[in-house]
């Protein structure tokens, strides 16, 4: 037999409460979000808009695309752009193919 012995010991928690209703609900991380960004004329990114302002894009890095999920009712194609921008930071974007929108993707926090 195991016997818990933590809160006897002053080891548990219980200062710890059940959350509210609707916090603390899994949400997806690095979520693809919205972004302006301006092309050459050969629908190359020149300039994405971080945080309200303008970043030149210094170099692209790589590009890709990724078509996906066709037989799904809503298929993923994407264009991604590796970018290196002029403030020193290097940033993934992607253009869904579909809605012509563009998109930040972060890989990390």
């Amino acid at each position: 037999m195991v016997t818990d012995t933590r809160a006897a010991r002053g080891g548990g928690r219980p200062d710890l409460k059940p959350s509210p209703p609707g916090e603390g609900k899994l949400r997806p991380l690095n979520s693809p979000r919205p972004l302006d960004v301006k092309t050459d004329a050969n629908g190359v990114p020149a300039g994405v808009y971080l945080s309200g302002h303008r970043c030149a894009v210094e170099s692209v890095i790589e590009t890709w695309r990724i078509d996906d999920e066709w037989w799904r009712e809503q298929p993923v194609s994407r264009v991604y752009w590796r970018l290196f921008l002029e403030n020193g930071c290097a940033v993934d974007v992607y253009r869904d193919v579909d809605s012509g929108r563009w998109y930040k993707q972060a890989y990390t926090g």
